[in-house]
Formats: structure tokens, C-alpha cells, sequence
């Protein structure tokens, strides 16, 4: 019941952000460079100016009651210069520019970052940046100069995702009124699966339990690390000992010839259930390429033929993160 309720509350939250990132972007809230202007700069009196206003009344009430006039003209002044806030606050961020330079790919465990660009030739004091996943950061003052920041999304779900809405809001010049906008993007950034080593043992294990007796997969596996389980009699100088130290197994470096170089990932290489798989060969696809090695990638609806290389390495992360 409680799987349904919370499915049920997820839907309905994603219908609400989609409707309302589709109104943003009617109102010019979504480019990959915006300037913020009166068509996409909102204000309202925040909590304090809220009972700032409240405070007003009283005074206006008290010299009504009393037929005050310096009372009632004090007032009036404290709403003159409630007003005179929210000029300044505009004005604050009326012509600042927001460029999404670049995302970055990231893992599971960390998230990915977006890069902004942020400059106002009027110059901008006190921003502060808000959004689903983002950690808060403050920004004291955007000036002529170019201003960059690096926003850290702290996103769990492996696959491609959508830069979540960015809030950019202000509580310049003393706090009464608040004053912001959005940011909307539709560059795709992926999260791939959190790199997980294992130990030859469980590799072992996974292929007792398998159906398949494909001795060329396996062994590409095995032979993986440079490295294969110990022997004894095996020479000492050929003993991994960066592998027994990470792993606490014995393990002979292989200097076998033949096809010792290139390697053929796939799932049923590594032991564990999907997730544990998916993290085991983003280990294996991490470790290749630091190791200049050349390999390929074979899932069920999708194999990525041999190669080596950056573009390489983040097309195989990325067919394991769509898995």
C-alpha cells in the first residue's frame, strides 16, 4: 500500500514539475544563456517584510486610533521604503546572465556537476543558488568579470538525466523582500553505475553457478587484471602484490600471449545481481582504460565492438547506465 502511495506521489510531483518548467519556458527561462529582465523576474515581500508590513499596520492603526499625524506620516514612510526595496531589488538582478557552460558525467556515488557562467555590467550582490539535488551556494557579487560555479547535482539513479531546475534568488538590499527567477535546462547528462571491485573468488563462484561453459568470455575476465590466481611454484617477482594488498587473494601477473591485451566484457562475466553486475563491469571498463587496454562491451540488446580511448570508455558507460 505504501509502495503505491509513494509510486502514486511521484507521478504526481513529475506531472507538476514538467507542467511547470513547460510555463517557465514560455516565459524565456530556458537557453543555454539567459538574461534575466522584467519577463522573468518575480518579487514578493519575503518572511520578514511579510511582518515588516504587519508591523506597518499597527503603527497606521495606532495613529489612526490616536490621530497621530507624525505617527500616520511614520508609516507612510515605512511603506515608502518598502517600496524603494523592491526597486533596488529588481535592479539587482535586471541584466544578469546565466550561461550553462558544460556538464559533466558522474557516478552514482557522487553525482555530476553543471558549470555556470554568471556577468552583470549593472553587477549583482547576494545570489544565491537553489534547485532538487543541489546543494545551496551563496555568491556574493557578479561584476563585468566572468563569475563561473560549479554546481554539484547529487543525483542516485543511474541512466540520463535532465539538469533539475536552478532557482537564482536574492534577499538584497536588507532582507524584506525576495527577489528571483529560474533556469531551466534540457541538456542530458548520464550517471553511470559506481565502479565496484570483486575478487577472483566470487568471479569463480559466478561461473560454477552459470549455465553457460563459454571458456573465451571467462577467461577474458580472468585475465582482466593483468593477472591470474596464484600457483604454487608460481616465480615471486610475478606476484601482483598491488592486487593481494586491494583484495586479500594471490594473484600471478599473465603474460600469456595471444589476446592477453584485448578483453570482451558482459554480464555474465562478473558475479551479483543486475546492479552488482552493472558496477562491476563500470570497475572493469574504468580499470581497462587506465591500464591502455583494448576492449569491448556485449549486453543483451547492445554490444559496443573493441576499441580504447576516452570517447570509447564513456560510450560504454553509457550503454551500461541505459541498461
Amino acid at each position: 500500500m505504501s509502495d503505491t502511495k509513494n509510486n502514486l506521489r511521484y507521478r504526481v510531483k513529475k506531472y507538476l514539475n514538467t507542467w511547470f518548467n513547460n510555463q517557465l519556458k514560455k516565459r524565456k527561462h530556458s537557453a543555454q544563456t539567459i538574461t534575466l529582465s522584467h519577463k522573468n523576474i518575480y518579487i514578493l515581500p519575503s518572511k520578514f517584510g511579510l511582518a515588516y508590513l504587519f508591523v506597518n499596520l499597527l503603527v497606521y492603526v495606532l495613529g489612526i486610533n490616536y490621530q497621530n499625524n507624525l505617527v500616520i506620516m511614520f508609516s507612510y514612510l515605512m511603506l515608502s521604503f518598502l517600496l524603494v526595496n523592491f526597486i533596488v531589488a529588481f535592479i539587482n538582478l535586471y541584466n544578469l546572465k546565466i550561461t550553462l557552460s558544460h556538464t559533466n558525467a558522474g557516478y552514482q556515488h557522487t553525482g555530476y556537476f553543471a558549470q555556470f557562467h554568471f556577468s552583470n555590467r549593472d553587477g549583482t550582490t547576494s545570489l544565491e543558488i537553489e534547485g532538487e539535488n543541489i546543494q545551496n551556494q551563496f555568491i556574493d557579487g557578479v561584476d563585468t568579470n566572468l563569475f563561473k560555479l560549479d554546481v554539484q547535482v547529487n543525483e542516485i539513479k543511474r541512466g540520463s538525466h535532465t539538469l533539475p531546475r536552478i532557482k537564482l534568488l536574492s534577499r538584497y538590499p536588507f532582507g524584506l523582500v525576495t527577489t528571483w527567477s529560474y533556469f531551466v535546462s534540457e541538456v542530458k547528462t548520464y550517471i553511470y553505475p559506481t565502479p565496484l571491485a570483486f575478487s577472483f573468488h566470487q568471479v569463480n563462484q559466478a561461473e560454477l553457478e552459470s549455465e553457460t561453459d563459454n571458456s573465451k568470455t571467462s577467461f577474458a575476465s580472468e585475465n582482466y587484471q593483468g593477472v591470474r590466481p596464484y600457483i604454487e611454484g608460481d616465480k615471486v617477482n610475478r606476484i601482483s602484490w598491488k592486487h593481494y594488498a586491494k583484495h586479500q587473494v594471490l594473484a600471478t601477473k599473465d603474460f600469456t600471449a595471444g589476446s592477453s591485451s584485448e578483453y570482451e566484457f558482459g554480464l555474465n562475466t562478473v558475479p551479483g545481481d543486475l546492479e552488482q553486475k552493472l558496477q562491476h563491469l563500470s570497475y572493469l571498463i574504468t580499470h581497462a582504460e587506465n591500464e591502455n587496454l583494448r576492449y569491448s562491451l556485449v549486453l543483451p540488446n547492445n554490444k559496443v565492438n573493441l576499441g580504447s580511448g576516452n570517447k570509447h570508455m564513456t560510450e560504454c558507460l553509457e550503454r551500461l547506465s541505459d541498461v
